[in-house]
């Protein structure tokens, strides 16, 4: 994922047409080879459907559109040349390819035209022996089924160079369970009502899943999403520091977003600082330290980790207070940088993010250079009062206000340095983004919105 755009960006939609259009360009080239192995005469072959956009010939080279219409000239003057009653000359003879090679501005597919046979008008037959229909039914058999053979053998080699490169695959660890599903729920059995053994940790190993071995990651979501609804799940887990491992039975519930079955386990989080386009879009914090993607966490404060959950942990224990983060490169490059944590919401099952009912409001954390957002004034640290007509609208809420603009200016309102400032009236760019990113204000006592049903409904408080 880290080669591939964004697809709601052109150049996604770029990267997508290309690579399907190599999917057919294989499929079709199948058709293609197998058609000249049995001396059928081939016409065309193109990529995509409609008009031609470019074409090649031999003997003729590129052309904007087809290079048909000179093809059929070039064949016509040389039989005046011949004169009446002579046959018709050969296109090999006039240094011609018989095959014209298209990019089509329709690029939702492809084809392998070839004399006498027509998918759209089955009596299109020709009396060349070497026409499609002349041909034995063996023949035309490869040539069907060429397409599809080619598919496999393009699999297999694509395989073979992908898995010799390397392919992850996220090990059957516990990186984190989700609050209030049934992985943080449940309890070891013959450990009922013991804290200790409630839910699944970081770190837990899940070992078979209804009896039947766990690989990697994927076997378990696999193995959870293709459950029985209602049915209990019965997991064994190896604890790190336990002889004995432990079992857990559960019942798979739907999840909010992907609306499959599941437990609420995360896969473990890697210590590798990720890879991002453009480089120097990391934090800047980390890049003036000399801290690069692809670097790693080694320790925290001095002590060896191994796994993020233990990067957590530290951070965690550290109650606010700055921690020591050490970076390491292949080269064995350490870079020690002390970094401070700050809040984030945990999203409950129900998918709302809030405190006990309490909605945070936003606050800005970067702003984008030449984007509408610096246009109007925009800066990190100010706290959203008003977007559009909504005041102190919840943080998680601030991007629907704004898409809801369909493009027209939106007006803004911020605290900052204790003052109310209303900013310019700005449009959103062609995304329908100002171009800022946002967090919610948790370290400000404002209150955005409170929820129904919440501890705090009954305090009738205003934004």
């Amino acid at each position: 994922m880290d080669l591939l755009p964004s697809f709601s960006s052109l150049a996604g939609i770029l990267v997508m047409v290309i690579g399907f259009g190599f999917l057919i360009f294989v499929h079709e080239l199948g058709h293609f080879l197998a058609a000249k192995a049995v001396r059928i005469k081939v016409t065309q072959f193109a990529i995509g459907f409609g008009p031609a956009a470019f074409a090649w010939r031999k003997g003729i080279g590129f052309r904007k559109g087809s290079t048909e219409p000179e093809y059929e000239a070039k064949l016509k003057a040389a039989l005046q040349e011949r004169g009446s009653g002579a046959a018709p000359p050969s296109p090999a003879a006039l240094h011609l390819g018989e095959t014209e090679y298209r990019l089509n501005w329709l690029p939702l597919g492809g084809y392998v035209k070839m004399l006498g046979q027509e998918d759209m008008d089955p009596t299109a037959k020709s009396s060349d022996p070497r026409s499609f229909n002349m041909k034995p039914a063996w023949a035309r058999a490869i040539v069907i089924c060429a397409g599809v053979f080619m598919n496999l053998v393009f699999g297999l080699l694509f395989f073979m160079v992908a898995f010799l490169h390397g392919v992850a695959f996220p090990p059957a660890v516990v990186g984190a369970t989700v609050p209030g599903m049934p992985a943080a729920e449940a309890y070891a059995l013959g450990h009922d009502h013991d804290p200790a053994f409630q839910g699944l940790k970081p770190g837990d190993v899940i070992a078979d899943l209804n009896g039947k071995p766990v690989t990697d990651f994927l076997d378990l979501q696999i193995g959870t999403a293709l459950s029985e609804e209602g049915t209990p799940l019965r997991l064994t887990v190896d604890r790190p520091g336990m002889k004995t491992p432990l079992q857990f039975s559960m019942v798979a519930q739907k999840d909010p977003i992907t609306q499959l079955l599941a437990v609420g386990i995360r896969p473990p989080t890697s210590l590798q600082v990720a890879r991002v386009a453009p480089p120097d879009s990391l934090p800047r914090a980390l890049t003036s330290a000399g801290i690069k993607s692809g670097m790693s966490i080694v320790a925290v404060n001095g002590r060896k980790v191994a796994r993020f959950d233990q990067v957590e942990t530290a951070v965690t224990q550290a109650a606010g207070q700055p921690v020591a983060v050490t970076f390491q490169d292949g080269a064995e490059h350490q870079v020690t940088l002390p970094l401070r944590a700050q809040p984030e919401f945990s999203i409950s099952p129900s998918g709302q993010l809030n405190t006990l009912g309490l909605e945070a409001p936003g606050i800005v954390e970067s702003v984008q250079a030449h984007s509408p957002a610096q246009g109007m004034g925009l800066e990190p640290g100010d706290l959203l009062a008003r977007v559009a007509s909504v005041d102190w609208p919840a943080f998680d809420k601030v991007a629907g206000l704004i898409e809801a603009s369909h493009g027209q200016p939106v007006p803004v309102t911020v605290l900052r340095h204790g003052r109310l400032v209303d900013l310019k009236p700005t449009a959103p760019n062609r995304q329908n983004h100002l171009g800022f990113s946002l967090n919610a204000a948790l370290d400000r006592n404002f209150v955005a919105g409170v929820t129904t049903q919440s501890p705090f409904a009954a305090l009738d408080l205003n934004p």
